[in-house]
């Protein structure tokens, strides 16, 4: 297995805790289901994901200039 660094704001990082809290389960394993759902996605969704990722974080960095 490996290992990957990701960078996610304060507020996602307290959402995730919390949700893993909620599930019972530990963030790891929430994270890899997650992933492995995402993996599973038809191309068209998993494009449309990442297009609506792209544009908030777009928007966001808007703002913050």
């Amino acid at each position: 297995m490996g290992t990957l660094t990701v960078q996610l704001s304060e507020r996602m990082i307290r959402s995730l805790h919390e949700r893993a809290q909620q599930l019972g389960v530990p963030l790891e394993v929430l994270l890899q289901a997650g992933i492995y759902d995402l993996l599973q996605m038809p191309d068209e969704h998993l494009r449309r994901a990442v297009e609506m990722v792209l544009t908030k974080n777009r928007e966001l960095y808007e703002r913050l200039r």
